[in-house]
């Protein structure tokens, strides 16, 4: 028994390394949480990251669409420390347009860009964000799909930990 149980063991091992990814195992519809927090200031070394007296949170939920063509679009909604940064009372959510690539082991990048960020207090004066860029790594069918923000930040700014794990609204 304990034989059958190796063999068999290593035969779906086998299987699912032989099972690739590309840029149509990332399509549909998929549900996002983002977590993060704008880090503080600190010097390890030569290094210096952050950029704040202490560390933020972010929340925020996305909504992203893949085409499985390499194309994204994002609705998203965060909160920065407790308050909205793209939020109206009619609407929430900011808009993202991206590209995306995946690679044969199931890894790949998605860019983000063309955000505008709504500012209920001072319209005019609202920030934005021209790119955000993530590692991502896609589930098994493209299930699930975790991601994480990379340099460079929007607009080249605040270092921050942010991570983002979705699942597809529709697995058919």
């Amino acid at each position: 028994m304990g034989r059958v149980s190796f063999v068999c063991g290593a035969l779906v091992s086998c299987a699912f390394a032989k099972d690739t990814c590309g840029v149509e195992t990332f399509s549909g519809a998929y549900s996002f949480t983002a977590t993060s927090f704008v880090l503080p200031a600190l010097s390890i070394g030569e290094f210096d990251f952050g950029g704040g007296e202490g560390a933020v949170p972010i929340q925020g939920v996305q909504l992203i669409t893949a085409d499985g063509n390499g194309n994204l679009t994002d609705k998203e909604s965060v909160s920065v420390g407790g308050q909205p940064l793209a939020a109206t009372a009619a609407d929430p959510f900011a808009s993202y347009s991206g590209t995306y690539t995946v690679r044969r082991d199931c890894t790949g990048t998605a860019f983000f860009s063309n955000a505008k960020f709504i500012c209920p207090s001072s319209p005019n004066d609202c920030p934005t964000a021209n790119s955000v860029n993530w590692a991502l790594i896609i589930g098994p069918a493209g299930g699930k799909v975790r991601m994480v923000a990379v340099p460079p930040y929007d607009n080249g700014g605040i270092q921050r930990v942010l991570t983002s794990v979705g699942e597809k609204l529709d697995p058919q």
